[in-house]
C-alpha cells in the first residue's frame, strides 16, 4: 500500500511539474509536436487490425502499411468472419452458412493519384481504379497514422499537428497519468468541418512530453458550446502503447471506438412534450442544449497491433510503393484516362475497353527492376481500324455517358445519405 501511495505522489508530482513548465503553453505543446512529426520523414511496417467483439478470433485485416509526407500505402488481406444467414421463406426458413472470406486489397496515394487494387479470393474477381484523392480510404481503417492523430482533419493529409495548429482556438486541459506515462491535455476547438453537413468538430489529445510528445489519448467531438463540450464524441482512440524503436518513441498499439448519438433529451427545464413539437428550426437552434445519451458503434472496438520488429523508420521508401501495379486481368477504371481497361486481355468494344501491358505486381519486400514504376502500353481498341470521325465521335460519346452515368448515381448516393442522416437525427430527437 505505501508502494502503490509513493508511486501516484511521485506521478502526480511529474505530471504537475511538466504543467508548470513555461513551454508547454497550448501553443508551446502543438510547436513541440510538430517538431518531434518532422523528425519522421517515412515510417513503414507491418500492422494487424482485430474486432474483439467478434466471435471468431476477431483478426479483420493484415497489412504492410507505410507513410511519407502524406503520401501512403497499405496493402495485404481482410478477412470476412463466417456468419449465418436465416432466408426466411413463405413455407420454411432457412440457414445459409457463409464460411468467411479473404479479400486481397491495396490502397496507394503517391501524392497525386489513388490507386486501389481489390481482389476476391472466393469469385476471384479483380478491380482496380486510378483517380483522385479521397480521404476516406485512409481514415475508414485502423492504422499506425490513427494511432498518431493523422486524420484529426479526416479530410486533409495533414498530421495532428498541422491539423492542432489550424484550429480557431487552443488551451491547455488537464493533465493525467495515461498507462504510466505522464501526459499534457491539448484542447482544439474548430479542427474539422464536414463539408456536407456543416457539423464542426473538436479534438483534444493527451501527448506524452517524454515520449517525442506522442499522442496517448485522442478524442474527436462534435463542436457544441457550453456544458455539452466534450460530451459528444465520434471517435475516441485510447490505450495506446509506446515503445522506443531506433531512438524514437511510436506507437505499437491502440483501440479505435466510433460513437453515434442514442438518444436526445431536451435541456433542461423543457419537457418532452415541448420538445417533440420543436420545428426543425427551432431544434437546430435547441439542439447545442440537449441532453445526449451517446453509444458506441456495433462495429467497435476496432484493435490495432503493430510488430515491433518491422517497425522501420526514416529507411527511405521507393516511390514504387505508393503506386499499384495492377496484375493481368484485372479490369482498371482510371478517372484521369477517362476509361477502363484490362490489363493484358483482350479488348471489349461493346465497353470501350483497351487492354493494358503491364509489368507484373512488385511483391513486399521487393524492387521494380524497370525502377519507374509500371510500364503501360495502351492499344486503342480500334486499332488496324481506319478510324474516321464517326468512330472518334462514337469513342466520345460512350466515354461522356459512362461519366454522366457515374456523376448521377454518385449524386443520388449523396441526396440518400443525407436524407438518411436527417431521418437519423429525427430518430434520435424522438425516440420511440
Amino acid at each position: 500500500m505505501r508502494a502503490k501511495i509513493l508511486i501516484t505522489l511521485v506521478c502526480s508530482s511529474v505530471v504537475l511539474s511538466l504543467s508548470a513548465e513555461e513551454n508547454l503553453s497550448a501553443e508551446g505543446i502543438v510547436k513541440s509536436i510538430l517538431a518531434s512529426e518532422r523528425q519522421l520523414r517515412d515510417m513503414q511496417m507491418q500492422i494487424a487490425c482485430y474486432k474483439p467483439s467478434d466471435n471468431t478470433n476477431g483478426l479483420f485485416y493484415k497489412w504492410t502499411w507505410g507513410y511519407a509526407g502524406g503520401k501512403e500505402f497499405h496493402r495485404g488481406s481482410i478477412f470476412t468472419s463466417p456468419t449465418v444467414v436465416i432466408i426466411e421463406g413463405s413455407t420454411h426458413s432457412e440457414q445459409v452458412h457463409d464460411s468467411g472470406n479473404t479479400i486481397n486489397v491495396q490502397n496507394a496515394f503517391d501524392g497525386q493519384k489513388l490507386y486501389s487494387y481489390y481482389l476476391d479470393n472466393r469469385h476471384m474477381d479483380a478491380a482496380g481504379g486510378v483517380g483522385s484523392f479521397h480521404p476516406y480510404e485512409f481514415v475508414a481503417s485502423v492504422t499506425p497514422g490513427t494511432l498518431m492523430g493523422y486524420d484529426a482533419n479526416e479530410r486533409g493529409r495533414e498530421t495532428l499537428g498541422e491539423a492542432l495548429s489550424r484550429a480557431s482556438s487552443l488551451s491547455v486541459g488537464e493533465s493525467r497519468m495515461i498507462n504510466g506515462y505522464a501526459s499534457v491535455c491539448v484542447e482544439a476547438i474548430g479542427v474539422d468541418t464536414d463539408p456536407v453537413t456543416g457539423t464542426m468538430y473538436d479534438v483534444r489529445v493527451w501527448v506524452a512530453p517524454e515520449q517525442d510528445f506522442r499522442p496517448l489519448r485522442i478524442e474527436k467531438c462534435e463542436s457544441l458550446d457550453g456544458e455539452n463540450r466534450w460530451k459528444v464524441p465520434v471517435r475516441i482512440v485510447e490505450d495506446i502503447e509506446l515503445a522506443q524503436i531506433d531512438g524514437v518513441w511510436f506507437p505499437i498499439r491502440g483501440t479505435r471506438s466510433g460513437y453515434h448519438v442514442k438518444k436526445m433529451l431536451p435541456p433542461e427545464g423543457m419537457s418532452q412534450e415541448e420538445f417533440d413539437k420543436l420545428s426543425p428550426l427551432e431544434f437546430d437552434e435547441i439542439r447545442p442544449k440537449c441532453r445526449f445519451v451517446m453509444e458506441r458503434s456495433s462495429a467497435s472496438p476496432n484493435v490495432l497491433e503493430i510488430d515491433p520488429a518491422t517497425i522501420q523508420i526514416n529507411k527511405g521508401i521507393p516511390d514504387e510503393a505508393f503506386r499499384v501495379a495492377f496484375p493481368p486481368g484485372c479490369v482498371v477504371w482510371d478517372e484521369f484516362l477517362q476509361m477502363g481497361y484490362t490489363v493484358g486481355g483482350e479488348p471489349d468494344p461493346g465497353h470501350n475497353i483497351s487492354t493494358i501491358e503491364q509489368t507484373p505486381v512488385v511483391p513486399d519486400g521487393q524492387t521494380a527492376t524497370n525502377g519507374s514504376g509500371p510500364n503501360i502500353a495502351m492499344h486503342d481498341v480500334h486499332a488496324g481500324h481506319n478510324s474516321g470521325d464517326s468512330h472518334e465521335t462514337a469513342n466520345d460519346s460512350s466515354i461522356l455517358a459512362y461519366a454522366i452515368g457515374i456523376m448521377v448515381i454518385g449524386i443520388l448516393l449523396l441526396v440518400a445519405g443525407i436524407m438518411w442522416r436527417r431521418v437519423q437525427q429525427r430518430r434520435a430527437t424522438h425516440p420511440n
